[in-house]
C-alpha cells in the first residue's frame, strides 16, 4: 500500500490560526473550567449592612408590641364587662331571687345611708350595710350572702329615698350609695369556681361596681302632690346606672377595711331603664335591714 502526501502541505501555526476560535488552547481550557466553577456570594460590608436594616426593623416591631398588648387587654376588660352588665341588669330589672350562683362572684356590697334635710345639711348619723361572705366585727348591719337574693336586694337600693315629712325641722329625704366588688362572671374558666387556687382566684380580673337606682319623676319635698304625671313615673319607672371600675389596687380580702383604696383609673358606664314599683321587702333573718326588688307586673 502506498501513502500519498498532499502536494503542498499546510504548516501547523497556519491552520490553526485558520481555524479560528473553535480550537481551544489548554490555557483557555483551564481559564472556561475555573469560570464554570467560580460562584458569587454576599460580602462583608453587604451583610452588616442587611443587618443594620434588620435590626432597625426590630427596634420598630419592639416598641410597637407593648401598645398591642395592652390594646388587646383593653379590649379583653371590655367584652367582659359588657357580658356582666347583662347579667346585673337583667338580675336588677327583673327583681330575680334565683341568681344563686352570683354569691361565687361578689365579695363584698356597701350599702352607706344618710339622710338630709332640703338644705342639704346631714340630719342624724351615717348607716352603712355590708354584706359579705364572712362577716366582720363592726357596728355595721350585717348581711351574709345565703343566695342571690340578697345580693340583688342591696343592689337594688334607690339612690334617693321617699321624703319624709318632719314639720319641725321641715322634708327630710335620705341618699344611698351602693358599691360592690366583684369578680369577673364570664370569661377565662379556669378562674371560676370551683378554683380552688387563691393565686389563681386573687389574679382574676375583678373590678368595683358602682350601682344606681334613680326613679324617674319630680321629688315632692313638700308632701304636696303638684304634677300626677311625674308622681306616676316616679312609681313605676327608674334609670339603672352601673358604673365600672378597674384595676383594684390590691385582691380582696376579709379583712380588708372598708374604705378600701382607690381603684384604677379605667371605667365604663352601662344605662338601663326598669319599669314596675320598687318596694322594700321584709326579710326574717335580717329585720333592720331594707331589701329591693324590682316588680315588673305591679304598677301604681
Amino acid at each position: 500500500m502506498k501513502i500519498f502526501a498532499p502536494q503542498n502541505p499546510v504548516p501547523v501555526a497556519a491552520f490553526r490560526q485558520s481555524a479560528g476560535p473553535a480550537i481551544k488552547t489548554e490555557k483557555s481550557a483551564a481559564v472556561c473550567r475555573h469560570a464554570a466553577t467560580s460562584r458569587s456570594a454576599f460580602t462583608m460590608v453587604e451583610i452588616a449592612l442587611c443587618l443594620a436594616i434588620v435590626g432597625f426593623a426590630l427596634v420598630a416591631i419592639i416598641g410597637v408590641l407593648p401598645a398591642g398588648l395592652n390594646v388587646q387587654k383593653e379590649n379583653r376588660e371590655d367584652t367582659i364587662l359588657n357580658q356582666d352588665s347583662t347579667i346585673w341588669l337583667d338580675a336588677i330589672r327583673s327583681g330575680s331571687f334565683g341568681y344563686d350562683e352570683l354569691t361565687n362572684y361578689v365579695d363584698r356590697i356597701v350599702v352607706s345611708s344618710q339622710n338630709f334635710d332640703v338644705n342639704s345639711q346631714p340630719v342624724g348619723a351615717l348607716i352603712r350595710t355590708v354584706g359579705e361572705r364572712v362577716p366582720h366585727a363592726n357596728g355595721d348591719l350585717q348581711v351574709v350572702f345565703n343566695g342571690g337574693a340578697s345580693i340583688v336586694g342591696l343592689l337594688s337600693t334607690p339612690r334617693f329615698g321617699p321624703p319624709t315629712i318632719n314639720p319641725p325641722a321641715g322634708a327630710v329625704f335620705s341618699t344611698n350609695n351602693v358599691y360592690a366588688y366583684v369578680r369577673a362572671i364570664s370569661g377565662s374558666a379556669t378562674e371560676k369556681p370551683p378554683q380552688g387556687n387563691v393565686d389563681v382566684r386573687d389574679g382574676a380580673f375583678s373590678y368595683r361596681m358602682v350601682v344606681e337606682v334613680l326613679p324617674v319623676g319630680w321629688i315632692d319635698y313638700d308632701g304636696i302632690l303638684t304634677n300626677a304625671t311625674d308622681f306616676v313615673m316616679r312609681g313605676n319607672l327608674a334609670d339603672v346606672r352601673l358604673l365600672c371600675r378597674w384595676p383594684l389596687k390590691e385582691p380582696f380580702s376579709s379583712t380588708l377595711a372598708l374604705d378600701r383604696p382607690a381603684v384604677g383609673n379605667s371605667r365604663i358606664v352601662f344605662r338601663a331603664q326598669a319599669s314596675g314599683q320598687l318596694p322594700a321587702v321584709p326579710n326574717g333573718i335580717y329585720p333592720a335591714v331594707r331589701f329591693y326588688f324590682f316588680q315588673p307586673q305591679q304598677y301604681q
